[in-house]
């Protein structure tokens, strides 16, 4: 798929509803940068050949963050699980400078409100939904976690009023990462 300038498809969604493999199957269609993020977490199995975060220490993260080096503005946006997750301020300089596709999966949704309102014409911005019971299933798959921990990444689900705000909001339930990725292409052509 060719795009005559360049775009930038923004994913949020809650755990477990696809973001990282939708992201990685645009990638090997497409010629999509992709911006990491920040996280104290540790690094996943999966991973290893395709980071989804930088990751960094508390103590490196929260300098980071002290210093304003985050989109987010308080400690409660950025802390999920007992970790943390930033969106970069240097997002922003570069999506200013970049001549390439571009895909973004911000820490939070207040980061994708912030970046959809200073490039508005730029970013679509789809949100991904999935039922309680398949983010479970996925959540345990890539995991293992104690019941405390999965009933947390669980009901700390969606956002009140996220899914309004976004471009399109997309259920990614029964459906293959190849359709879903060829969904979300075609809806950065509306842009």
């Amino acid at each position: 798929m060719n795009f005559e300038k360049p775009h930038i498809l923004q994913l949020t969604g809650s755990s477990g509803t696809g973001k990282s493999s939708i992201i990685r199957e645009i990638q090997q269609r497409n010629k999509f940068e992709r911006f990491l993020g920040d996280t104290t977490r540790i690094i996943r199995e999966n991973e290893i050949n395709n980071p989804e975060y930088n990751h960094i220490s508390k103590n490196d993260f929260l300098a980071k963050f002290n210093g304003g080096g985050y989109i987010e503005p308080t400690e409660w946006h950025i802390e999920y699980n007992n970790e943390y997750y930033g969106t970069p301020n240097s997002w922003i300089g570069k999506i200013e400078k970049s001549e390439q596709n571009l895909i973004i999966a911000p820490s939070n949704v207040y980061s994708a409100k912030v970046l959809k309102s200073i490039f508005p014409s730029l970013i679509c911005w789809v949100h991904l939904t999935l039922s309680e019971n398949i983010r479970q299933e996925r959540i345990l798959k890539r995991s293992e976690i104690s019941e405390e921990e999965l009933s947390r990444r669980v009901n700390t689900g969606d956002t009140i009023g996220q899914k309004s705000e976004a471009d399109y909001n997309l259920d990614t339930s029964n459906q293959s990462v190849q359709i879903l990725a060829s969904i979300l292409l075609s809806f950065i052509n509306k842009i």
